[in-house]
């Protein structure tokens, strides 16, 4: 759920409304790295969406890490990546769907 962190989190800002989570690792997501203008995203609901494709050769890689840029913190941001554990500044973020135990 969203969190107040103005004025400094102002810049990493997730989609959701996450602030705060730039600057440790960049996220190695299991979304497909597709356009948002994709049929894969633009087929799913406005509330949890997913473009998951098992096949897919890229996932997306969402917000910044300890060497990005300020500006490449921002936790909108997604690059396309192969694999997790690459790099060492790609990580992962462990989280239960809404309503899990």
């Amino acid at each position: 759920r969203p969190v107040a962190a103005e004025p400094w989190a102002t810049f990493d800002r997730s989609p959701c409304g996450i602030v705060g989570l730039g600057g440790n690792v960049a996220e190695w997501t299991r979304d497909s790295h597709r356009s948002y203008t994709d049929d894969c995203w633009q087929s799913q609901p406005h509330v949890a969406p997913e473009c998951d494709e098992p096949e897919a050769p890229l996932r997306s890689i969402a917000g910044g890490s300890w060497r990005s840029t300020a500006a490449g913190t921002r936790a909108a941001l997604r690059v396309g990546g192969a694999v997790a554990g690459v790099d060492p500044w790609v990580g992962l973020r462990c989280v239960y769907p809404v309503g899990a135990p």
